[in-house]
């Protein structure tokens, strides 16, 4: 992890920890980046826990979040109250390199699409139903410059009420297939894949 020391009193507070898991892939990936204004988009956010592991990583980056921070079906029986204050308060040292975009993606990202805007690194880790991620593989891929990264997290993702072809890696693969030659599969971990954009 990166030394950056927070501000007195902004101490993160986190119920879950989805990041862990994948941080020392992510620290190899984003290791040459270090020094670069990279420009980063968040498709869900939930507590900011990877946002600001970004944000510490990458000091230079900006990040621009999209969530409605009401938490998808399958987080239902989790705590979420307060959930956008939750998230404001753990990346609040870095307030002003952090965009929050509230809404659910498919209403925000065409907004940005048509703002022409451009991201270099897109995590895709909003619903995990497969309509909603194909929906967002595409806006994402649209928002990429040849040489950006998608990471779409929960890949090989399961949940009792979800069919096969209703979670992340049916829409991932089908997305990977349609876009074969314009993007290239980087990095196929069981939690994540890395697509790049090469055409």
């Amino acid at each position: 992890m990166v030394s950056v020391l927070p501000a007195p009193g902004s101490e993160p507070t986190y119920t879950v920890d989805w990041t862990s898991r994948f941080v020392h892939v992510w620290a190899e990936v984003f290791a040459p980046w270090r020094a670069q204004a990279k420009r980063i988009l968040e498709i869900g956010a939930f507590e900011g826990r990877t946002t600001r592991w970004l944000l510490e990583a990458l000091p230079l980056a900006t990040v621009t979040t999209v969530d409605t921070f009401e938490g998808g079906d399958d987080q239902q029986a989790l705590d979420l109250t307060g959930l956008r204050e939750r998230f404001k308060h753990n990346v609040s040292p870095y307030a002003d390199r952090v965009t929050m975009l509230i809404g659910r993606s498919d209403d925000v990202l065409p907004q940005l699409l048509a703002k022409h805007q451009r991201f270099d690194f897109i995590y895709v880790d909003g619903s995990h139903r497969s309509s909603d991620v194909i929906f967002d593989a595409v806006c994402a891929f649209r928002l990429l410059p040849i040489g950006g990264v998608i990471c779409f997290d929960d890949y090989d993702w399961t949940h009792d009420g979800y069919q096969y072809q209703d979670r992340p890696k049916y829409a991932v693969d089908a997305f990977v297939s349609m876009y074969a030659h314009q993007v290239t599969v980087c990095r196929q971990p069981d939690i994540q894949c890395w697509v790049e954009r090469v055409a």
